[in-house]
């Protein structure tokens, strides 16, 4: 399901958005519709507010997840092992990439 969100910016930061979409479309390697680009920005946009005002501490980290433990055991099983999934294929990817580079070096 999608929600329809409209917001104002003033021409300034239009265009400044809009601009750099063609080094997101770049980096991208494809053009991107608008609703994408400005769908992505806000992804990107959160997640870094998100990071800046978690905790760094560790200790802090692990008072947090064995509070969500205790408020949704189930939830908090299926997203322990969501992670732990996602990191072994991180892992193998990792392992692949390396794989790749020594054997470019090799041959």
């Amino acid at each position: 399901m999608t929600k329809k969100v409209v917001i104002e910016l003033d021409d300034a930061d239009y265009e400044r958005i809009v601009s750099f979409k063609r080094v997101f479309d770049a980096i991208m390697e494809e053009e991107t519709s608008l609703n994408d680009y400005f769908t992505t920005i806000l992804a990107v946009g959160y997640d870094s507010m998100l990071s800046d005002v978690m905790p760094q501490e560790r200790e802090i980290l692990v008072e947090m997840l064995k509070a969500i433990n205790r408020k949704d055991p189930q939830f908090f099983t299926d997203f322990m092992v969501d992670m732990l999934k996602r990191s072994e294929e991180r892992a193998e990817k990792l392992k692949e990439k390396v794989r790749a580079e020594t054997v470019r070096y090799i041959s």
